[in-house]
């Protein structure tokens, strides 16, 4: 595997990006591509670190792509970057596969939270989306975050019902074209109810996913077993092609 690390400049977020690029020694044109979103108050170096991610994208020949975006819940300019600047810019450096068969995004806690929201806006990019543990009530997510007294962008300097009317995941639903699902969370995460109430949403509205409750908490001892189940329901899962 090489890894890179590199800054992309961006004209959403007015700034350079970082980003870590994972790369298995030879690109196929069948290659999955997983671009993987970070928690609050983490970066890509604690993806690499507290996980065998490395290894797990050498065994599945996977390119990862893991951009370091700060508190934003990767919504508005950080949405923006994501799906429309970081998206093109990869796939021109590296001559990936514009397949969205092959293109997946998923995320831990925050990230889940994000990649949720960027795959389901995104259809036409993403094929499969996966959370782990993920915040996916913005409006808890951000209350929880500023009790850690983390810095927040300004874009989600909101009133509460604000933010539920313009980022809630709910309404995204009904942009499911033939996407693959997998959610998983611990029992004993405090974002636990969270994600059963999502998971039954899902439920109401017919569409199919995959979810995986096992013992474990809100931290990486979970995370880490979790993205080898990942990594291995991608393999195995149903492949849609055409049909944006």
């Amino acid at each position: 595997m090489i890894l890179s690390q590199f800054n992309v400049p961006s004209a959403s977020l007015k700034a350079d990006i970082s980003v870590y690029v994972l790369l298995p020694d030879c690109i196929t044109a069948d290659m999955d591509t997983l671009y993987l979103l970070h928690g609050a108050m983490e970066k890509p170096s604690v993806l690499l670190s507290k996980s065998t991610l490395s290894e797990l994208a050498d065994h599945y020949q996977t390119a990862v792509i893991l951009p370091a975006m700060g508190n934003g819940f990767y919504v508005d300019a950080a949405h923006e970057f994501l799906c429309n600047e970081l998206v093109k810019y990869i796939q021109k450096e590296y001559a990936l596969s514009l397949n969205r068969e092959h293109t997946l995004i998923g995320g831990n806690s925050m990230g889940g939270y994000g990649a949720l929201y960027n795959g389901m806006k995104r259809p036409d990019i993403f094929g499969a989306v996966f959370s782990l543990s993920g915040a996916l009530d913005l409006s808890y997510g951000i209350t929880f975050v500023r009790y850690l007294d983390a810095k927040l962008p300004d874009y989600l300097n909101k009133p509460k019902a604000q933010l539920i009317s313009e980022y809630d995941l709910v309404p995204l639903l009904s942009n499911q074209a033939k996407q693959q699902y997998y959610l998983s969370c611990g029992k004993d995460d405090f974002l636990i109810d969270i994600n059963r109430k999502f998971v039954s949403i899902l439920n109401q509205n017919n569409i199919a996913y995959t979810y995986v409750e096992e013992a474990g908490n809100h931290d990486w001892d979970y995370w880490r077993k979790a993205l080898v189940n990942v990594f291995e329901w991608n393999r195995l899962r149903e492949r849609y092609v055409n049909s944006i």
